[in-house]
């Protein structure tokens, strides 16, 4: 807790990219009240986190060290959470331990307080699931829901914990129907926002098909994110863009104000260019798919330090190399948790199993980067927590007989 405030307070790290649109955001909204970016109303992103630093900004000022407080205050919330849930489990006092290790530890865990990005509150929401998963009803609901407002990938969470939760009887029909209530209200003033704004549904964010289309097109290669300027489509496609007088996004240019006059109309075209992109070449899709899962959970480590130092991969190369090793092993521990806890039939670790899943289908279909890892990795610890439980039980069955 006490290297998350002092990073908090005395890191030099800056907006950039991303993270510098999250910050424009909030402070437009903080003036103006509207969710919008230089007047254009905004839809390409998730909304929670920049109304809650909005919000922050508001009541405070509009400068970097109040988004890093209030990250170190979510990282510090998120580690006397998780080690509650992890208390509840009947784990052996070393797997709880190894648990809370997992995510106190992760470097990126640490230096994520000082970007001003979606992953703190993420991380906040998913451990407060995690506390609610065994009861169930209304408030998990309205978690689920903020969850998926952060980070969309797991608007699939609530249908299945309450699908799962009526079919093991975790939950009565009465409590799936408030979880998913819940989870309808806290995405319902966002979608009516943006039917009002652009007469279409959007339950989470308006750029799925940004995303499909840039990870999967024939010009990517490498399975990461690439300019629009630099896509490969065919002349059928580009006569969308020019007919929905879109073709200057292809141009060369600032890719982050692209993002900000994107549109949900475009996003939906787009997202059917890459759907027939993938059904033409099926196996090229698998491919990068796999491509992306090495990009982040492989060599994503380094990606993950990148945002938290300025851009500068070579900042603090023993560093890199200490997270990459300790992303891989993460990723094998937690693919062996998910084979321990399979015939369990535990809220908590289904849970935990069902959003590291989530996560990793969400890499291998649209895009695959270092920080993605974070969000799923409290749901990681508990899976190597119960990989470590299992050990140190047959070791102690072992030594009794």
């Amino acid at each position: 807790m006490a290297l998350r405030l002092w990073w908090a307070l005395y890191s030099n790290s800056m907006p950039f990219s991303d993270f510098k649109r999250y910050f424009d955001i909030a402070s437009e909204f903080a003036a103006t009240g509207n969710l919008s970016c230089q007047g254009h109303p905004f839809v390409f992103q998730s909304p929670a986190y920049p109304l809650f630093l909005g919000a922050l900004f508001w009541m405070f000022s509009p400068v970097v060290l109040v988004g890093k407080l209030a990250n170190a205050v979510l990282a510090i919330l998120v580690l006397a959470i998780f080690w509650k849930v992890i208390q509840r489990q009947e784990f052996s006092p070393w797997a709880r331990l190894l648990a809370l290790a997992v995510v106190a530890f992760f470097p990126p865990m640490l230096s994520f307080v000082s970007v001003l990005g979606q992953e703190m509150l993420a991380l906040f929401f998913v451990v407060v699931i995690l506390w609610l998963v065994k009861r169930g009803g209304f408030l998990l609901g309205l978690c689920c829901g903020l969850l998926a407002l952060t980070r969309p990938q797991f608007i699939l969470l609530p249908f299945c914990l309450a699908g799962l939760g009526w079919l093991w009887k975790w939950y009565s029909k009465q409590a799936c129907a408030l979880l998913l209530a819940g989870f309808a209200l806290a995405l319902s003033p966002w979608v009516v926002r943006n039917w009002r704004v652009f007469h279409a549904f959007i339950p989470t964010t308006g750029h799925s098909g940004y995303v499909l289309l840039v990870n999967n097109n024939p010009a990517n290669r490498a399975g990461v994110w690439m300019p629009l300027s630099k896509i490969a489509l065919t002349k059928e496609q580009r006569d969308v863009f020019r007919a929905m007088k879109a073709e200057f996004l292809l141009e060369e240019g600032d890719e982050d104000w692209k993002g900000v006059v994107w549109t949900p109309a475009l996003d939906k075209a787009v997202f059917r260019m890459a759907a027939d992109n993938i059904k033409k070449d099926p196996l090229r899709f698998i491919e990068m798919g796999f491509r992306r899962i090495w990009n982040t959970y492989f060599t994503g480590g380094t990606c993950a330090l990148y945002w938290a130092f300025n851009g500068d991969n070579q900042a603090v190369p023993t560093l890199n190399n200490l997270t990459d090793w300790f992303a891989i092993v993460v990723f094998f521990l937690s693919v062996a948790g998910i084979v321990v806890v399979a015939r369990q039939r535990d809220p908590v670790l289904i849970g935990a199993a069902l959003l590291f899943l989530i996560s990793l289908l969400a890499v291998f279909v649209f895009e695959g980067q270092g920080r993605y890892v974070l969000p799923a990795m409290p749901a990681s610890a508990i899976l190597i927590g119960a990989v470590a439980d299992r050990i140190c039980r047959r070791q102690n069955k072992t030594e009794e007989s």
